[in-house]
């Protein structure tokens, strides 16, 4: 079989590019072809650890606002995916977030013959709804028409997909609310690597340099934005640190968006918390697989997800995780993980506080191993490859 895999910044860790590259690295271990058309945002951690097999063609992303670039990239790359395609004659080609409109504009313009196959890592319709529970903050504007803008891509770039697979149950419904037929969708969860978590990390004394030796930690993974939810976790603090007197939330991530950023440093000193909240801003893996291994809870206060890696990661290291009910989330922890709604601090405060006297991480971990590894997951998504392909 071969795949052409069209994927943003196609690196080892986060989000769509990280699910995109297992996907890959897995295929490759079952005798795929795979080829992979990538823009050069993480051009040095696009090779390491991938096989010689996997050819990588890199294409120039314009520094254009969003989302002219992304129609820029398809532009510019449509000559390589073509060229390609006549070359080896793909049996699939897999796309991936809003690179989906590479492969649809071949499509358009008759440069590709090939079944299209859309992994959707999310609808954004649960964030779009949550808009308005959003605090203000400079620039919130660009932010949710940044958003609502990914949407309406995906919308309309996933009715040219032949095949669609998503990460979430949930998604299902969601999709066919965007007008896209069931019959046509598959889901399938997002899978987590187990070797990260079976190593000594060498953050193993991360709490202490954070002066957090004796606290109670609560850890929260991910970008600082608005969807991720970290102004609940902050207006959580309060609550939480009443339940209980050692308890610190500390969130490991970069800014995603300046004004965000500052709002939650206001909000934090606003609410006196500034004892109780540590925004790590972003840190080497090590760093983050340390805090995964020392919390004492990982939580998630997300508004909108597909099928969420930190809750993934956070499980597969054996920590108690708390949730907000939310897309994928109950696909990965099932009756294990403790549930708040998104935006309610006091009802995550709960949660969270609940998490600190449960010992649900030896379960979760065996959950894991037994269902969520990436060679699992991908054994079903070959099954659907090879049934597309035909």
């Amino acid at each position: 079989m071969k795949v052409c895999t069209v994927a943003p910044a196609f690196n080892r860790h986060g989000g769509v590019p990280y699910v995109a590259r297992n996907i890959v690295a897995e295929l490759d271990d079952r005798g795929v072809e795979n080829w992979v058309i990538t823009d050069q945002e993480h051009e040095d951690d696009v090779r390491p650890e991938l096989s010689d097999e996997v050819e990588i063609r890199t294409v120039r992303r314009s520094d254009r606002l969003f989302p002219l670039n992304i129609f820029a990239f398809a532009v510019r790359a449509l000559p390589t995916l073509s060229e390609l395609d006549e070359a080896h004659d793909f049996d699939l080609i897999h796309m991936h977030g809003n690179y989906i409109t590479l492969p649809v504009l071949a499509d358009l313009l008759g440069k590709v013959d090939t079944p299209l196959v859309e992994t959707a890592h999310g609808t954004y319709l649960n964030e779009i709804r949550s808009f308005r529970e959003y605090p203000s903050f400079d620039r919130k504007w660009k932010y949710c028409t940044g958003v609502y803008l990914d949407h309406l891509i995906q919308k309309y770039g996933t009715r040219f997909a032949d095949h669609v697979h998503t990460v979430a149950e949930r998604a299902v419904p969601e999709l066919e609310e965007m007008g896209i037929d069931p019959d046509r969708v598959v889901a399938i969860p997002n899978g987590v690597d187990l070797t990260e978590f079976d190593r000594e990390t060498p953050a193993e004394n991360v709490r202490e340099s954070y002066g957090l030796e004796d606290a109670t930690v609560a850890v929260s993974v991910g970008s600082a934005i608005p969807r991720k939810g970290v102004h609940t976790l902050v207006d959580a603090a309060p609550a939480l640190r009443e339940r209980d007197a050692e308890a610190h939330i500390v969130h490991v991530g970069g800014h995603g968006h300046s004004g965000y950023a500052d709002y939650l440093e206001t909000r934090i000193q606003e609410l006196g918390v500034e004892d109780v909240v540590t925004l790590t801003g972003r840190v080497p893996r090590e760093e983050l697989l340390g805090w995964f291994e020392t919390c004492d809870v990982a939580v998630s206060a997300a508004y909108s997800e597909g099928c969420p890696i930190n809750v993934l990661e956070a499980a597969a290291s054996g920590s108690t995780v708390v949730a907000t009910d939310v897309a994928g989330a109950p696909d990965v922890l099932g009756d294990l993980g403790i549930y708040a709604e998104p935006g309610d601090p006091e009802g995550l405060a709960d949660a969270m506080a609940d998490g600190f006297d449960a010992d649900t991480g030896p379960a979760l971990r065996q959950r894991i191993e037994e269902q969520f590894t990436w060679d699992r997951i991908v054994d079903r998504l070959f099954d659907r490859f090879e049934e597309w392909s035909e």
